[in-house]
């Protein structure tokens, strides 16, 4: 029996799926998406450093405050703060966590698929699931993302199995699933969709009337709604937060960005299909879509593609300036692609159709290795990281305990790098009362580079940085570290 058609192709898959993604497992938080890593990997150090405060998660960058933060559901930080208590501090814990839940992702994805539609199905879509440069890359970053993927397939996979076997356990499982992708990023709850359609399958019309639909939403809407009212609560105190509840001002209901065409091409085509799928991918993925369903169940992939879709629309600005907000889009994308190769890769049967697939399949492996090296990998290298060099140069240049003033537009990773506290500001914001009332703060020193300060249009500002002291940086870099201290009064 060929792996294809037998159990030893999940082992193969999941064997083949490590790989990669346990390439740079020891990496510093770099390139892509290192922001919100940074951020992520800030919560995990805060919990080890500062007593394992589940319910406050605290930030690098909230200045003269303790950097607590309103935010999403810090489960996987805190696992891996708990693995620093055990192992020792490392980024590693962080990726190997991300990269385990992959392995999850990969799992649920196929059990979902071989009893839905086939093994042979479940097979060919977690192969060109777990070859992706985009899965790849993310599932070994230091971000919850994973986690949250990870729980999603559970949630359809345990709620398909219930509607099937009425078990009490698959029931809780799903809820646990479904309530824990939401807490990990509050727009899972487009799982909503595909959920309500298996209820559907199942009860039938009457299914909005089965208590049990009813319990199992309160049992996910609960702890949601309780653990975001209590993050609500921390913003409120602290003036800290991710964004979370910025309606047409952050990550969603901006309704003019998603109605232009270049939102759609750039989410569709430049990412979905140019740097993952590959055009040839994405022709195959329209072809599958247009199979006949073999089954009323097999519906759930297209309410589950559906509901994704509905999410771009709302999380418009998320999307917009985050790919890694495309990363569930690929989980029920790759069932058409698996659907295809299940029905015509068969050399025996279909010798022509069996070596076009193949060339098909080769060149989008060929495209995901070369992305995944030099467009996703290539980021991570330190040596052309002017923010990594400055964080050093941070580190090792002023004391353990000081605080600084970032001007390098937000990213959090100089404070994480550098292993200090502090505020960001803007370049154009620059004042000396600024800067004073900073020092007054507790401020110490004012970090940025030159290149922002020009972005800006606000080099005028950089000379009253400046004026403050020397930098402590060599002669000739392109950014500086400078002792902030209240001028003296004029007159």
């Amino acid at each position: 029996m060929s792996p294809v058609t037998s159990r030893r192709g999940l082992v193969l898959l999941l064997i083949v799926a490590t790989v990669p993604r346990l390439v740079h497992l020891k990496q510093p938080i770099l390139g892509l998406q290192a922001w919100r890593q940074a951020d992520t990997a800030a919560f995990a150090r805060n919990y080890y450093e500062n007593g394992f405060r589940f319910l406050y998660p605290q930030v690098d960058w909230g200045g003269d405050s303790d950097g607590v933060i309103e935010s999403e559901f810090p489960l996987y930080s805190f696992a891996v703060a708990v693995a620093y208590a055990a192992f020792g501090v490392s980024e590693t814990w962080g990726r190997l966590l991300s990269v385990l839940c992959a392995l999850a992702t990969i799992f649920f994805l196929y059990r979902l698929v071989e009893a839905t539609i086939d093994r042979r199905t479940a097979f060919w879509t977690t192969l060109v699931y777990a070859a992706l440069p985009m899965n790849v890359y993310y599932n070994r970053a230091f971000m919850p993302d994973t986690a949250m993927l990870a729980a999603s397939v559970a949630s359809v996979y345990f709620f398909a199995r219930w509607t099937d076997n009425a078990r009490l356990r698959d029931f809780l499982l799903s809820a646990l699933a479904t309530a824990l992708a939401a807490l990990l990023k509050l727009p899972a709850l487009y799982l909503g969709l595909p959920l309500l359609y298996l209820a559907h399958r199942r009860f039938g019309a009457g299914g909005l009337k089965e208590v049990r639909v009813w319990v199992f939403g309160v049992l996910v809407l609960a702890p949601v709604a309780l653990w975001y009212y209590h993050a609500h609560q921390l913003f409120r105190t602290s003036g800290l937060t991710f964004g979370i509840w910025a309606y047409g001002a952050d990550k969603w209901g901006n309704w003019e960005l998603v109605s232009s065409f270049d939102y759609w091409n750039n989410i569709l085509f430049k990412r979905i299909t140019e740097r993952n799928l590959t055009w040839v991918g994405f022709g195959l993925m329209i072809i599958g879509m247009l199979f006949p369903r073999r089954s009323a169940r097999e519906r759930v992939f297209d309410f589950w593609i559906l509901a994704i879709v509905i999410y771009f629309v709302v999380v418009g600005q998320g999307n917009a300036a985050h790919e890694y907000y495309q990363l569930p889009f690929f989980l029920p994308a790759c069932v058409y692609v698996g659907k295809l190769y299940a029905r015509y890769f068969d050399f025996s049967l279909r010798p022509k159709a069996t070596v076009l697939l193949g060339l098909c399949l080769s060149g989008i492996l060929i495209a995901s290795g070369l992305r995944y090296v030099y467009f996703y990998l290539a980021r991570e290298d330190p040596g052309i990281s002017l923010f990594f060099y400055l964080a050093r140069e941070v580190r090792e240049k002023t004391p353990g305990d000081a605080r600084i003033v970032s001007f390098l537009g937000g990213d959090p990773s100089i404070f994480y790098w550098s292993h200090r506290k502090g505020w960001n500001a803007r370049p154009a914001e620059v004042t000396d009362a600024l800067l004073d009332d900073l020092s007054r703060r507790g401020a110490d020193y004012a970090v940025g580079c030159h290149r922002d300060f020009d972005r800006a249009g606000a080099l005028d500002r950089l000379e009253l940085v400046r004026a403050r002291g020397e930098s402590l940086l060599s002669e000739g870099v392109d950014c500086f570290v400078i002792a902030i201290g209240e001028l003296p009064s004029s007159g």
